[in-house]
């Protein structure tokens, strides 16, 4: 009992000095208000960030603040045991990724490094602590991603299912080289006109299929009027094109495609992958093994091995 009233009063005087905090230096008062594992908070932490705190505010009026004191202490304990868990875990961050971090804030607010800090200052922040919170929340970010990643648990399963259906539907790594034929017609057309329009199209799509049976397509003028939409991956085109020009083989034509705008015919001319397909070539081997007994003999077993090889070539069975 007798302790934990001094505990108490311990807290209370340390947030009595709090409270005039724009008064007091950060050395003074500076009493121990928590001990983690080992590791302490001091009364001049909490001011710090109840001085951060005020700033914010001030700078966003719409925040509302939710931090007394105490709430703001269980803040700073649970972030230093999970600074504490991250250290044990060997979760770090080099110091040239804070540096860059404090860089991209710098130019941001269109400031130099040293501009930032004299800005940080003029407010009554301490430049090192700031730069020592930003190195605290990448750490935290990346304990997030430890933590998660630690949860993830994908099946045998899962796995093949994805390497199937990314080989089958990998729209990124597959390009073709397609050229279409449209005929467009305006949105206000009648059901009739559109008709025509069609028929049309059709009897030009009869054509060029013919062409194709008797000749193959080997000029360009028999693609008179088709223009070439150049090297695309599948993700580069429009979704109601993919699935007809999937089916397709090199030097086909789709069938006749209706989008809002036209009528359109397309025309596979190649096709081409940007993945490596790593082929181990695989032969199946047989020897002959002739063991040499002494340095004598090396003469007489090489031509017997000799000889074996001409038979070999000349058909004998192995």
């Amino acid at each position: 009992m007798i302790k934990n009233f001094f505990l108490r009063c311990l807290f209370f005087f340390s947030c009595f000095g709090l409270l005039n905090a724009a008064e007091l230096d950060d050395d003074l008062l500076d009493g121990v208000l928590a001990v983690v594992n080992g590791e302490i908070i001091l009364a001049s932490d909490l001011r710090y960030e109840l001085k951060k705190e005020a700033i914010q505010l001030n700078s966003n009026p719409q925040n509302k603040s939710n931090s007394s004191q105490r709430v703001l202490l269980d803040k700073m304990i649970n972030e230093l045991i999970l600074f504490q868990r991250a250290k044990n875990l060997q979760i770090d961050v080099e110091p040239d990724v804070v540096e860059k971090v404090m860089m991209d804030i710098a130019n941001r607010g269109g400031l130099t490094i040293k501009q930032l800090q004299t800005e940080i200052e003029k407010q009554g922040l301490n430049f090192n602590r700031f730069k020592k919170g930003i190195e605290k929340e990448l750490i935290f970010t990346r304990l997030r991603d430890v933590e998660v990643e630690s949860q993830l648990r994908i099946s045998e399963n899962e796995i093949d299912f994805f390497l199937e259906y990314y080989a089958n539907n990998n729209l990124s790594a597959d390009e073709v080289l397609v050229s279409q034929f449209k005929v467009p017609f305006e949105k206000n057309i009648s059901n009739n006109e559109k008709k025509i329009l069609k028929k049309n199209v059709i009897d030009r799509l009869s054509n060029l299929k013919s062409q194709l049976k008797d000749n193959g397509i080997s000029t360009k003028i028999k693609l008179n009027n088709f223009v070439s939409m150049g090297w695309r991956s599948y993700d580069r085109l429009p979704k109601l094109f993919v699935r007809k020009i999937q089916i397709l083989n090199k030097g086909e034509f789709s069938e006749i495609i209706e989008s809002p705008s036209g009528f359109h015919i397309l025309f596979l001319e190649d096709r081409r992958s940007s993945i490596i397909e790593k082929v181990v070539p695989v032969f199946k081997a047989r020897h002959i093994l002739l063991k040499i007994d002494s340095p004598k003999n090396e003469p007489i077993v090489r031509k017997k091995a000799l000889e074996l090889r001409d038979q070999v070539i000349e058909g004998s069975s192995f």
